[in-house]
This record gives C-alpha cells, sequence and structure tokens, in this order.
C-alpha cells in the first residue's frame, strides 16, 4: 500500500512472485471482495458457496467458502471467479484505448448510431 496515495499495486494472473515489489496477486473478478463489500446479500453469498456465521458473545464470526469459484476458462495463474459479460461487442461508444470490447471504432460508433434509432431494441441490429 503506498502510504501518500493509498493505492494497492496488484496484479492478475501473474505467475511470478512479486510482493517483494509491493505489488500483491489480485483478481479482477474477486469473490473475496464481493463478500466483503456484500456479506448480507444472501442470493449472491450463495452463488458463491460462502456460509457466514455470524459473531456471537461466544465466538467471532466466520466466513467459509463451501467451493471454488476460480474460472477455469481462464489462464493458469488467474484468480478470477467465473462470471457473465453483459452488452454486446463493438457497441460502446466511448471508444477507450485499452478496452477490449471494442474491435473497431467505426463499427462501434455505427452499433451506437443504429441503438439511438431504436434504443428499446434488445439487440443492435
Amino acid at each position: 500500500m503506498n502510504e501518500n496515495w493509498h493505492f494497492e499495486l496488484a496484479t492478475c494472473a501473474e505467475q511470478i512472485p512479486l510482493e517483494k515489489y509491493g505489488i500483491t496477486h489480485n483478481k479482477c473478478v474477486d469473490d473475496d471482495l464481493m463478500i466483503k463489500l456484500f456479506p448480507h446479500d444472501k442470493a449472491l453469498m450463495d452463488f458463491l458457496g460462502v456460509k457466514i456465521t455470524p459473531p456471537n458473545i461466544f465466538a467471532n464470526g466466520a466466513i467459509e467458502k463451501k467451493r471454488n469459484n476460480k474460472d477455469g476458462g481462464q489462464r493458469q495463474f488467474c484468480g478470477c471467479i467465473v462470471s457473465k459479460d453483459i452488452g454486446e461487442y463493438n457497441t460502446c461508444p466511448h471508444l477507450c484505448e485499452y478496452c477490449y470490447a471494442n474491435a473497431s471504432k467505426n463499427t462501434a460508433l455505427e452499433n451506437w448510431n443504429l441503438h439511438k434509432q431504436n434504443p428499446n431494441n434488445e439487440t443492435i441490429k
């Protein structure tokens, strides 16, 4: 954690140990973060296979993961859990240079214009 900026450097799918450089392993689609932020969302916890035992006067609470949620379709060292993209490729009008969702800026703009013509349609075409 950078003390001045309050940022933590992390990577996903790296095999090499980077902790000695202050870089931790992370997940882009992170079940641990979801558990931390949304422990009261029963449907999400059921989906993740998490059992949460609340604390009481005799014991601290506990979080138990009942299943491995790793997405088997990802790279070997990727820690991301199973997820589903929403939307369609080549439809985002923001045209960010790093974005994987648009293979072609022209196609994305054409699709955005088609969407504006019929915004209630479930698909672009």
